[in-house]
């Protein structure tokens, strides 16, 4: 809805801009220029908000996700303080702590790709990486390690 709001004030600010234009006649205020100039302005103008909307809408929609909390015969564990220190040592970058984090929520790499908009090899070059780190083969030992290590 925010971004719809969002197009909605660009949309209304342009088409003001385009009835100030014709009420005061630019043709007279601005000179005999080329149509070339005034089409590279607008189009100019037009690129300029479509990168700044663009990076607002991806900003909102790239937040961290949370840890799930452990759910054990219907009574949520409470959930530990994360281990800096042992997060530290471990060596990963974000985006693999990232990763970790969506794996422990139970996500497949195809749901991991499409939230962090990369590619499924990617996501696999990053588990892999993971891993190796956690000294697990699999995404169940993955989390259950991390768990131990109060990373997650």
């Amino acid at each position: 809805m925010k971004n719809f709001k969002l197009v909605l004030l660009f949309g209304s600010l342009l088409a003001v801009l385009a009835v100030l234009l014709q009420f005061f006649e630019y043709k007279y205020f601005i000179g005999r220029l080329d149509t070339s100039v005034y089409t590279s302005v607008v189009a100019t103008v037009f690129t300029v908000v479509g990168v700044w909307v663009g990076m607002n809408i991806l900003k909102s929609e790239k937040e961290v996700p949370t840890p799930a909390p452990i759910i054990v015969n219907n009574i949520v564990a409470p959930t530990n303080e994360i281990n800096e220190e042992n997060l530290k040592n471990l060596n990963l970058n974000d985006r693999e702590y990232e990763i970790l984090q969506l794996i422990a929520k139970g996500y497949s790499n195809k749901e991991i790709a499409q939230t962090l908009f990369l590619a499924i090899p990617t996501i696999k070059t990053h588990t892999s990486n993971l891993y190796s780190k956690l000294e697990v083969r699999s995404r169940t030992q993955a989390v259950h390690r991390a768990r131990e290590l109060e990373v997650l």
